[in-house]
């Protein structure tokens, strides 16, 4: 693991050393080269593009064309290095075959980097990715701005996101309290900031309101930053400290930024991880877990205000504390109606989670909050010591209204990807 204390440039020179040069121009392949196929075992929805994700430990790193060996249409393939893997990251337009075959020929040029060399060509249009002197990560799509990684400190007890924006630049969450003078604004629970991931009880401690007593996620290494044509990553790790700074927990978390169709998706994973030697217990309340506050003109109790729709077809009030597979919270925003929706994976714990997803503008998934959401169970959670859990996240950042049957074909190219392998054919 590469400390995040480690000077930005000899983290490069590390990954290269490991992995071989990272960044290539001009490399030709030979004839003598392995050649590669990717073969896709499932269907991905008609009407959508959908990202995919698979280790490539065989591949060099850099832009690869993907070839359709059926129709001969061609796609981007971008390799990268997260920490000790190596992934290949690209997108498929979906046209219901249920098994497809894909050529991977090596472009001349790569535009992988770390932040601060030089991309090679066509990378505007893709994801880039900026470490700034103040630590915090830069994201820019399709050479607009996107977001930016805080990684805590500041006044903030954890990491956050902030802004978000919509693939035409419109911020879809609240500015307060990083920005205090917006008109309008609601400037209630300044906990609350843009997009984040933590809980109101963990061993008893709060992790979620920042009220006296409270904890603290911080971070303590930044293992990859990549950026691309297909795709743009932040991968660190982190501690979660009581107000005596002992560890309670930690966790590993991976943002991934793809831009598809006229959406900009975002994949957010992390991995919860106990002590060697103590649990980790995730307590029954409503504060938790993976939450973001909407711009304040987008919420649902206003008039005329914003609309929050979820898979089984529940708005508003009605969709708080409900199981769901995904839910949409949209509404309007400098004139432009605007949204996001969030996608829990069919692999997290007790899917289809339920939300914490309130009209004046909170919106998080949550699946321990069962006393508060009016079930008889409690919600609580144990990891046992040394033990690990994983949730997957996918938020949709659009332009205009959430349509639900659009927004379902994209759930389900998330929760059912198609098993995707690499293999040679030969030199």
């Amino acid at each position: 693991m590469i400390s995040k204390s480690t000077p930005l440039v000899l983290r490069a020179a590390i990954a290269s050393l490991f992995f071989g040069a990272v960044c290539v121009a001009g490399t030709a392949r030979g004839d003598d080269a392995p050649r590669y196929r990717l073969r896709l075992d499932g269907a991905v929805p008609q009407g959508v593009v959908t990202p995919i994700l698979v280790e490539a430990p065989a591949l060099e790193v850099g832009n690869y064309d993907l070839v359709d060996e059926a129709g001969g249409s061609k796609s981007t393939v971008q390799v990268m290095i997260d920490g000790t893997i190596k992934r290949l990251a690209t997108r498929i337009a979906g046209n219901g075959k249920t098994t497809r075959s894909f050529t991977l020929n090596k472009v001349a040029e790569t535009t992988q980097t770390r932040a601060g060399t030089k991309a090679g060509p066509g990378l505007v249009d893709g994801v880039k990715v900026r470490e700034t002197a103040q630590g915090d990560v830069e994201v820019t799509v399709g050479g607009r701005p996107f977001t930016t990684y805080h990684p805590g400190g500041g006044g903030s007890a954890k990491p956050y996101y902030f802004p978000l924006l919509t693939p035409r630049g419109i911020g879809v969450t609240r500015a307060y309290p990083m920005v205090k003078d917006v008109p309008g604004e609601d400037r209630d629970h300044p906990h609350q900031r843009s997009l984040w991931f933590t809980h109101g009880s963990v061993n008893g401690i709060d992790f979620w309101s920042e009220q006296k007593g409270h904890g603290i996620i911080k971070e303590t290494a930044r293992i990859a930053v990549n950026q691309g044509p297909v795709i743009g990553c932040i991968h660190t790790t982190d501690d979660w400290l009581g107000p005596d700074g002992v560890r309670i927990c930690s966790d590993e978390r991976w943002l991934r930024v793809l831009p598809v169709d006229d959406v900009v998706l975002v994949d957010f994973e992390v991995a919860l991880k106990s002590e060697p030697k103590a649990p980790a217990t995730f307590g029954d309340t409503k504060e938790g877990m993976f939450g973001l506050r909407v711009a304040s003109s987008m919420d649902a109790n206003r008039k005329p205000g914003g609309r929050i729709v979820n898979s089984e077809g529940l708005v508003d009030d009605a969709a708080w504390g409900k199981p769901a597979k995904w839910v949409d919270y949209s509404g309007p925003v400098g004139g432009k109606t605007v949204g996001v929706a969030v996608f829990d994976h069919p692999d997290n714990l007790r899917h289809p989670t339920t939300w914490h997803v309130r009209s004046y503008g909170l919106f998080a998934a949550n699946p321990f909050g069962w006393k508060d959401f009016g079930m008889k169970k409690s919600g609580s959670y144990t990891l046992a010591p040394g033990q690990r859990r994983t949730f997957r996240y996918r938020l949709v950042i659009h332009d205009g209204g959430g349509d639900p049957a659009r927004l379902e074909r994209y759930y389900e190219g998330f929760a059912h990807a198609p098993r995707a392998t690499i293999e040679p054919i030969g030199r």
